[in-house]
């Protein structure tokens, strides 16, 4: 048997003191610390899975973290082929400028200019990538353009929205073989490359109040969704409870940790954000982007 087919406990002595001394630190976003205390951060050769209940904010919330990544000049690549990249891009120039720009409506001269001259140019110098598909395309195909965006321009966090625009359309009996083979595409990448990718995936349809998503199997599809990600953190509305009592207005919104491969202890707690101007506030600390 050859010496590169297993590790001797002499291999690995090194490797532990030096995960011990300088564990792997996530990308930390200054104005989420609640979030950061409980994810411990977006650690790269990692996948994340947001699964939500419909009209929860997705988009709204990804737009938040694309532009928050984007102050940090951290590289992203986006591919929100359910919206396409224009939306994308509007949807984040809402979260900059405190406008809605996503409502389809005709805007004054004077607001497409202040478009055009003030926001626009906070992202000319921005590492961002929008992908160009704006409708089903294999993850194959996915992850080798995401390869290349690592390589050549420095992509460290990848968002991808969603799930069922990188699987093919099957039959009913063989769509979770279909779900476990792309989520397995998306494992070999992040094993492979630096980056941190974040995927939006379905939900089941519950009875649990206000559509929350509160246990992993409330996502949509087959065990291995869970099994094979990193972390799921789950975005949700307000309970009802907390909303007749007061305790929060509708556009709340939480975020529940239901899988932590390092931080398990976390799993079950959640941080709370408040929406104002079109961003997502960490209830813990506001900050300006």
């Amino acid at each position: 048997m050859s010496a590169s087919t297993y590790y001797t406990l002499t291999d690995l002595e090194g490797r532990v003191a030096e995960q011990l001394a300088n564990p792997p630190e996530g990308i930390r976003i200054p104005a989420w610390p609640g979030l950061h205390d409980l994810v411990g951060g977006w650690r790269m050769h990692e996948l994340t899975l947001l699964p939500s209940g419909t009209g929860t904010g997705k988009t709204t919330l990804l737009a938040n973290l694309a532009s928050h990544l984007n102050a940090l000049t951290v590289g992203c690549y986006i591919a929100s082929v359910e919206i396409g990249a224009v939306a994308f891009l509007l949807s984040m120039l809402s979260v900059l400028s405190g406008r809605n720009l996503t409502l389809g409506e005709k805007y004054s001269p004077e607001v497409v200019e202040e478009v055009r001259r003030h926001w626009l140019p906070m992202f000319r110098n921005a590492r961002l990538l929008f992908s160009r598909h704006d409708d089903r395309v294999s993850p194959e195909v996915l992850c080798q353009e995401i390869e290349e965006a690592h390589t050549k321009y420095g992509v460290r966090f990848v968002i991808l929205d969603n799930l069922q625009f990188f699987s093919q359309v099957v039959e009913q009996e063989r769509e979770r073989a279909e779900q476990d083979r792309v989520i397995r595409e998306f494992v070999r990448l992040v094993k492979k490359l630096p980056i941190h990718v974040f995927l939006i995936v379905h939900t089941r349809k519950t009875n649990n109040d206000n559509q929350r998503v509160e246990s992993l199997a409330d996502m949509k599809g087959s065990k291995t969704l869970a099994d094979e990600a990193w972390n799921v953190i789950a975005l949700n509305k307000p309970k009802t409870e907390d909303l007749e009592n007061n305790r929060s207005l509708p556009s709340d919104r939480e975020i529940l940790a239901l899988k932590l491969r390092f931080r398990g202890q976390n799993v079950g707690r959640s941080v709370r954000f408040v929406f104002k101007n079109g961003r997502y506030i960490d209830q813990s600390r506001e900050v300006r982007l």
